[in-house]
């Protein structure tokens, strides 16, 4: 019989310490889930701002030469498709590439968010009529 009554209430000792381990556990899974998700929301801006110059960078493929001549040189261009969503604001500027002032043009776009988190895309067009 003193064996029974010595062991009374490990089990309630046993499920308590089970208790914390769980708890411990489920607190950095929840830790984990919310960096996930902050790193997932991340991703989501870079993404889009990306998305963003790709596609400014991409109207201004299709610019004529008599387009990018008739530009005076540094310039700002505008947002060429539409209205940018928000938060993000897009700044476009064309410079002539250093290399080569006649017939080259840098376009660099940055997309702006946030508290002043950016992407900058750059891209090379020619003033010059190629075709023959």
């Amino acid at each position: 019989m003193r064996n029974r009554y010595s062991q009374r209430g490990y089990l309630l000792v046993e499920v308590m310490v089970a208790t914390m381990i769980f708890t411990v556990a489920l607190s950095a899974a929840i830790g984990l889930f919310s960096q996930s998700l902050k790193a997932n929301n991340e991703a989501r801006q870079y993404t889009l701002a990306t998305s963003l110059a790709q596609k400014q960078l991409e109207v201004l493929k299709s610019w004529t030469p008599a387009q990018w001549t008739a530009l005076t040189l540094p310039a700002v261009i505008p947002w060429q498709d539409g209205t940018v969503p928000s938060p993000y604001t897009v700044t476009t500027q064309a410079v002539a590439c250093p290399e080569d002032t006649v017939h080259l043009v840098q376009a660099t776009v940055t997309v702006t968010w946030g508290t002043g988190t950016s992407l900058t895309m750059s891209a090379y067009y020619s003033n010059k009529d190629l075709t023959l």
